[in-house]
């Protein structure tokens, strides 16, 4: 009887820990399959928000070039006379040419990155500019194929696909240019740019052996970056580029290729994300390999695992709540361990992936903002490059020196070399010595022009001599000087320019000896300073240099401003240590 009993019991144990296993067994199938199908659809869904980040990114990019050559649409005078196809022996072509050109100039100067810029008047005769110009000025394009298919098409816009120009690869946006006055097309403007600019779009975040394809209305290939999926692959989005939306299928020879497709209303243009379906599922198959041998290791287990259990999850529960209040304190560097396999480990590797991945937003975050900044300092400091002006002005100092009138000359000598320091805009860092030697050579000027000269007074020693500060930061305060602190002053019109260190900043000071400024009007300076929308014209430059200097130090520093009414005025750069081995702030 013993016996007996001894056999049920055993025989009951083993059927509630089959019992345990089958439920665990079925428990874990299930948790996995539909981690698996929600992996899956996120992997899709990864892929659609993919092909809809770079379609929004190349229509961006198109649209704001497109905005570039529409303002050639401002210039009807210069349509009008696209229109006329003045000739070359023409008493007005040389006007006619150098306003055509001086257009395409700003167009360049703004978009630095542009591969080459071309013109064609109505009867396809064209003016170029760029570093890789498509065509020769003059040349007659009116029987090119990219031009006939263009004009006629009912379409203003319109984007070409890839080709060759010169030695480069080239994409390019064209725009017909419509006389408003006489509602006709006197022109066409297209604006060349490299293919790198759509390479740099289509790389980021992508997989391992996928590619992105941009097809035009026509359904035809536009751009294919990555690895090719093939002609037969091609072949089938093409042919399913008007009937399909959102992610399909395709299956080619056994393999599985993943199309997330977006449309672009703008460019009238498909963009296709290829990746092969093995690849975009390389980690939900490796999870399947994990999953079947903790499966099968679990069964083996069961018993075990039954005993330590409960304080293995407590173990893994406590170290996932450490590393929660880790996060929440800040700490993104945080890695939970966790030793079990079971959904402890899930959630700590979810939280593991979820701190990396805001740490990673952040940084792109701050570099978004670092843009920003940098965007708005361009801004400040963008100035329209008159070259032209150059030889202008030393025909004019010829002409003085001819006319023996030598003070006329010397002052448009140093306006020429001001001239020319003002528009050089290879860097936006100088040394207080090399601001000091524009500042001189601008008072210069002004005692050449003022019967009661300006006394300039440099207390600058070496050592800030050779600090680095943002460019154009003195000559406002010095014009500041002269034009409202010793304009009206007709002796003793003195300037003094000094340093005040401390082991983390400088202050450089202009003083004159002026008229000063009135307690409320200095307050009111003061309280303005930063307000740019506020702030009167005569004081825009001081504003712009306060601007500028928060906008590359930080807010605490900036423009200082110290009046006293009838003695003068102080105006000072408040300033980090620079020193010239780091060439930086």
């Amino acid at each position: 009887m013993r016996e007996k009993q001894k056999m049920g019991f055993q025989k009951k144990l083993m059927l509630l820990l089959l019992g345990i296993i089958l439920l665990s067994g079925s428990v874990f199938a299930a948790f996995y399959g539909i981690s698996r199908q929600v992996l899956k659809k996120n992997m899709i869904a990864y892929s659609e928000v993919y092909v809809d980040s770079i379609t929004s990114s190349i229509t961006n990019m198109v649209r704001e070039i497109d905005r570039l050559s529409m303002t050639f649409l401002l210039q009807e005078d210069m349509i009008r006379k696209l229109g006329e196809q003045i000739p070359e022996d023409s008493p007005r072509y040389v006007d006619y040419y150098n306003e055509v050109m001086a257009s395409i100039e700003r167009i360049l100067n703004v978009r630095i990155d542009a591969d080459g810029i071309l013109i064609a008047d109505s009867g396809g005769r064209v003016f170029t500019g760029g570093p890789n110009v498509p065509y020769r000025q003059g040349v007659n394009i009116s029987q090119e194929e990219w031009y006939l298919t263009f004009m006629d098409d009912p379409e203003m816009f319109c984007v070409m696909p890839l080709h060759k120009t010169n030695a480069d690869e080239v994409f390019s946006i064209a725009r017909k240019l419509r006389s408003y006055s006489e509602m006709k097309i006197n022109g066409v403007v297209r604006v060349d740019m490299k293919r790198r600019l759509l390479d740099e779009i289509c790389r980021k975040n992508r997989l391992d052996q996928n590619s992105v394809a941009l097809f035009d209305r026509k359904q035809n290939l536009f751009y294919l970056s990555g690895t090719d999926p093939g002609s037969r692959v091609m072949e089938e989005i093409q042919h399913r580029l008007d009937r399909e939306s959102g992610p399909f299928q395709v299956v080619l020879g056994g393999q599985a290729w993943n199309i997330s497709m977006e449309h672009s209303d703008y460019l009238d243009m498909y963009v296709a994300y290829i990746v092969p379906q093995d690849v975009l599922l390389r980690d939900l198959n490796e999870l399947s390999r994990i999953a079947v041998m903790l499966l099968v290791l679990g069964g083996g287990l069961a018993v075990a695992l039954a005993v330590g259990s409960s304080k293995v999850m407590s173990r893994g529960v406590s170290r996932v709540m450490e590393g929660i209040e880790a996060i929440e304190r800040g700490n993104l560097d945080v890695e939970i361990q966790v030793d079990s396999n079971d959904e402890i480990r899930t959630i700590a590797a979810g939280l593991n992936h979820m701190a990396g991945r805001i740490k990673v937003l952040m940084e792109e975050k701050a570099q978004i903002e670092i843009k920003k900044k940098e965007a708005e300092i361009m801004m400040l400091q963008r100035q329209i490059r008159p070259h032209f002006l150059y030889n202008t002005l030393d025909g004019i100092r010829m002409k003085a020196l001819l006319n023996q009138d030598h003070e006329a000359a010397e002052m448009i000598e140093k306006l020429s070399l001001l001239l020319r320091r003002t528009t050089d805009m290879k860097t936006e860092y100088v040394k207080v010595r090399e601001e000091l030697e524009y500042v001189t050579c601008y008072i210069e000027l002004q005692n050449l022009r003022f019967r009661y000269k300006f006394q300039l007074d440099v207390q600058i020693p070496e050592d800030v001599m050779d600090m680095i500060i943002p460019k154009f930061s003195l000559q406002p305060l010095i014009e500041n000087a002269v034009h409202h602190g010793l304009e009206k002053r007709r002796m003793n019109r003195q300037i003094r320019i000094s340093s005040q260190c401390t082991d983390q900043t400088v202050d450089i000071t202009v003083e004159d000896n002026g008229k000063g400024i009135s307690p409320l009007r200095l307050e009111e300076i003061r309280a303005t300073l930063d307000q740019p929308d506020t702030l009167e014209s005569e004081h825009i430059g001081l504003n712009n240099i306060n601007t500028r200097l928060k906008l590359y130090y930080g807010k605490e520093y900036g423009l200082r401003i110290d009046s006293q009414e009838g003695i003068g005025t102080a105006l000072s750069l408040h300033l980090p240590r620079a020193s010239q081995d780091k060439g930086e702030v």
